[in-house]
């Protein structure tokens, strides 16, 4: 029988980090993006004489998180200090567990007084979600979008 439920799928396995490092999502296959915006010259050029806005946003998940409990969140999951975060500045997030197994990294964004955004690969993003769902943290309200839909085969 299929798990149910998280739980579930937590006690049926070897453990949250066993799972996140042996996910069966697959390989992270760069979706479909237009092979140039351009042409291929100019812009194989410019990367050598100008400079290159190159958008790899479509293979992260982004993770949103606002309330006074974020902050929290987010210090009681990663390795690396909030002491001092302005807003409108970004840090390297790097998640651990309880036994300091790194989870993975990403880049958080502070984006106001209690208002952070997660970009990076899925396991950060689902290790937040699943802390910030069963931690208890009361004023916290956190949605995701997930990255772009690999196509693997084509289409």
């Amino acid at each position: 029988m299929a798990p149910r439920n998280l739980q579930e799928v937590l006690d049926s396995s070897r453990g949250a980090v066993d799972l996140l490092r042996n996910s069966l999502i697959g390989s992270y296959i760069y979706p479909v993006v237009p092979a140039d915006f351009q042409n291929w010259i100019k812009e194989q050029t410019a990367w050598r004489q100008t400079a290159v806005l190159y958008d790899q946003s479509h293979h992260m998940d982004n993770l949103f998180m606002r309330g006074s409990d974020a902050i929290k969140l987010i210090s009681s999951t990663a390795i690396n200090s909030t002491a001092v975060f302005p807003v409108n500045k970004a840090k390297q997030y790097v998640p651990t567990t309880e036994s300091g197994h790194v989870i993975g990294d990403g880049i958080l964004f502070r984006e106001g007084e209690d208002e952070y955004t997660y970009v990076g690969r899925a396991p950060a993003a689902n290790w937040l979600l699943y802390h910030g769902e069963t931690g208890g943290y009361r004023n916290l309200d956190i949605t995701v979008d997930r990255r772009s839909p690999s196509r693997p085969y084509g289409g």
